[in-house]
């Protein structure tokens, strides 16, 4: 059996995991990352669960054909270098895909994280049925992936599907990027909750007043229970994701737009409210053209898609 290895680098945790050539996750572990100790120490720190979960599991490390590792943050992917990553002071152009081959003892390719999770839903997740899709995770930032004619997208400077970025309302609030009015200011799991927590200081009548820290998912919470406040801030998250997709349709065409992350876990409660603005603001003749979704696969998505883009280098022989 042909074993590949996923291992998806986070600011906080790592996961490791392995699958087959079904995309079985075959079993799976994390380790703090603890960025503070240097490249050096996370990598041998990994290489060495990675191994450990091979031998616990019996797979000989002979039989793992290749690994794959998603990385946060803008990177070189050609030459396998981490560029300045947000998350991971002390990895500033750290050369992982060099690294990491040496500890682990075999071929690495690296990949955004957004676009192996993006990967994993066109092999195994929503995306399966079909060659053209688009993702869009909601977590701290809104980030995504873009899979066209069955190859993911990269553009000239490897950092194309920056579809958070997609500028919604000119002048509009400012985004961590230095852009004003970009989908992530509005529409973030992050950002969604800052509205809401600015009504409340600014004296609008809400019960998340009563809630020490305001998280999306309060947000949610108490939209669904009636409050007004918290619905017009779930209103408008969902306007800006429908346009974000508007957007994404016009661009790329796909058949199927795949939202993940934390928020949702409101289900059609959000997923309704983004269809209903997308129907409104699409484009007449394309009503009914893409399909929008939430993602099946979890948590392990990265994990799963860093194994899968690697597992697809490795039968192209690339």
């Amino acid at each position: 059996m042909r074993v590949y290895s996923g291992i998806d680098l986070g600011g906080t945790n790592v996961k490791v995991g392995f699958i087959d050539d079904n995309f079985r996750l075959l079993c799976k572990s994390s380790i703090q990352t603890k960025p503070e100790m240097g490249p050096e120490n996370v990598f041998d720190r990994v290489a060495a669960e990675h191994n450990r979960l091979a031998s616990e599991n019996g797979f000989p490390l002979e039989d793992i054909c290749i690994a794959g590792m998603g990385l946060p943050g803008p990177a070189n992917l050609s030459e396998g270098i981490l560029i300045n990553p947000p998350n991971l002071p002390g990895f500033e152009n750290c050369p992982v895909r060099d690294i990491c081959s040496k500890k682990l003892g075999r071929r690495v390719v690296i990949e955004n994280d957004a676009n192996a999770a993006c990967w994993a839903e066109y092999e195994c997740g929503k995306g399966e049925q079909s060659e053209d899709i688009a993702f869009v995770t909601l977590g701290t930032g809104v980030g995504g992936g873009l899979v066209c004619d069955g190859h993911l997208l990269h553009g000239f400077k490897e950092s194309a599907a920056e579809v958070g970025h997609i500028i919604i309302y000119p002048d509009g609030r400012l985004c961590g990027c230095g852009q004003r009015g970009c989908a992530e200011a509005y529409a973030s799991a992050s950002n969604t909750a800052a509205r809401a927590e600015e009504y409340v200081k600014s004296g609008a009548a809400s019960s998340l007043s009563e809630y020490d820290q305001i998280t999306s998912e309060a947000v949610f919470q108490e939209a669904q229970k009636g409050d007004r406040l918290a619905l017009s801030v779930v209103e408008e998250t969902a306007k800006v994701l429908a346009l974000l997709a508007v957007n994404v349709q016009n661009t790329t065409n796909p058949e199927r737009v795949i939202f993940a992350g934390g928020m949702i876990k409101a289900g059609d409660f959000l997923l309704d409210k983004i269809k209903f603005y997308f129907d409104k603001y699409c484009w007449p003749s394309r009503k009914g053209e893409t399909d929008l979704a939430f993602s099946t696969l979890g948590t392990e998505s990265g994990m799963i898609g860093a194994a899968a883009v690697a597992r697809r280098h490795y039968l192209a022989g690339n």
